[in-house]
């Protein structure tokens, strides 16, 4: 009897954990899919709602359902042009939209699959506050995935299983001690069960507490290394019809008419009042929310429709970028100097409603890094490094092509080539990184 109770109980056990790794690796699928999503898609996309792109929900099965074939999807995905070029509903498809898709020649059939099964099974994260950027919310709720709730689930359902189990072995040991005679009118606790057990198997109690102590290790090391990431945060802003897309892209507005002081300053400055109003003391939303926000920047500008009445508010927009305070970085330095674009750092901004802090493989390579190279969160000290590390300055022949925007290496390069030995030095990957110029000391960047 007492072996028929266990036996049973070991095999509960045993399906359990076998439908605890069958969900984990459901799991890792659905959150290969999200991170595939996030990084190609997000910008332009939503699940269930139609943003730059239409919502995606339903797409794949979509296209199947019109076409009969079902990987016509795929080659619309790496190269829309391509689709078009041999199918008539692609054109359809291509002629609806108001703007091109991007191409992405590297995701493969695995990956594109991943991605539609992460978008037909999306659950709207609770608590999301709708934010932008035209993805999929960007909140900490979101980082759950979609099957997060299964591992509770499991986790409570096992926890079931083992607890009965326990009980059964309980009143077993209960009925073989009034067997033998050795029944002492006290009944054994849980805690006395688990530490006969224990005893009984110190092997394997010892590699439990391995595992649990690695896990625990893991675990904690993975929390530390989410400190001070903020890639994807998108905080709301107070003119809820604003979107850099109508005005970067739609528009053609450059950056820097509203950012003006990025190329001369520290800081790349947020656009006042007055430089809103140059466009929007005559111009009007082209929907009803456009409408109202347009109403609320006139109202804070101080103007009535006719001219402005003297008692203008400024607006208060959520910081998106924040460093800490014993960081230094000047814009002007990396846009006049370093010529970087804003896509560079910033991802596409173009693409985005409100502005969100882009992740490391959104970004626009820089100068001859390869696309992706940069694995670091965007925002952190490694990122920063690993720019650095791989980014050529233009010094010889380069100043001549284009002094002004490199005027700033003219001095080092004119000192480099007195110490033939350290110039060649530097040469020997025929090129001269940041770092090699002292963009790794420490004073360089911190206070």
């Amino acid at each position: 009897m007492r072996g028929h109770f266990v036996g049973k109980g070991r095999v509960l056990i045993t399906v359990m954990l076998t439908l605890l790794f069958f969900v984990a690796g459901m799991s890792e699928a659905s959150a290969q899919g999200q991170e595939l999503f996030e990084t190609n898609c997000k910008s332009c996309h939503h699940p269930d709602k139609k943003v730059i792109g239409p919502k995606l929900r339903g797409t794949k099965a979509q296209w199947e359902e019109a076409t009969g074939d079902a990987s016509l999807i795929y080659t619309w995905v790496r190269n829309w042009e391509d689709a078009v070029a041999v199918s008539p509903y692609a054109a359809t498809v291509a002629a609806k939209e108001g703007s091109a898709m991007k191409a992405f020649p590297s995701l493969t059939d695995a990956d594109i699959d991943a991605i539609f099964d992460y978008v037909d099974n999306y659950v709207e994260p609770s608590g999301d506050e709708g934010g932008s950027g035209g993805g999929a919310g960007g909140t900490e709720g979101e980082e759950e995935g979609g099957m997060s709730y299964w591992w509770f689930i499991l986790g409570g359902v096992l926890l079931v299983v083992i607890f009965a189990a326990a009980g059964v072995r309980r009143q077993l040991r209960q009925v073989q001690k009034v067997q033998t005679g050795e029944d002492d009118g006290q009944k054994e606790t849980y805690g006395d069960i688990l530490k006969a057990w224990a005893k009984e198997n110190q092997g394997l109690t010892a590699a439990i507490g391995v595992v649990a102590l690695f896990s625990l290790l893991v675990v904690s090391y993975g929390w530390l290394k989410g400190i001070g990431v903020y890639e994807d945060y998108n905080p709301p802003q107070p003119v809820s019809a604003f979107s850099h897309n109508i005005h970067a892209e739609i528009n053609g507005i450059d950056c820097q008419y509203c950012h003006n002081s990025a190329s001369d300053s520290k800081h790349a400055g947020i656009p006042t009042m007055n430089v809103c109003m140059n466009c929007h003391r005559s111009i009007e939303g082209a929907s009803e929310e456009g409408k109202k926000s347009v109403e609320y920047l006139r109202e804070m500008a101080g103007f009535d429709g006719v001219e402005y009445t003297g008692e203008s508010q400024a607006i208060a927009w959520n910081r998106v970028y924040v460093l800490p305070d014993h960081v230094y970085f000047n814009h002007s330095q990396h846009v006049n100097v370093g010529g970087l674009e804003c896509q560079n750092c910033h991802g596409p901004v173009e693409k985005m409603t409100t502005a969100r802090i882009a992740k490391a493989s959104e970004l626009k390579p820089v100068g001859d890094i390869p696309e992706n190279q940069l694995t670091r969160p965007t925002l952190t000290m490694g990122w920063c490094i690993e720019c650095h590390n791989n980014t050529a300055v233009a010094v010889g022949a380069d100043l001549d092509q284009d002094p002004g925007k490199v005027s700033y290496y003219e001095e080092i390069h004119r000192r480099l080539k007195k110490r033939s030995d350290i110039y060649k030095k530097y040469l020997d990957d025929e090129k001269i990184t940041v770092r090699e110029l002292g963009g790794w000391e420490c004073a360089k960047c911190h206070y």
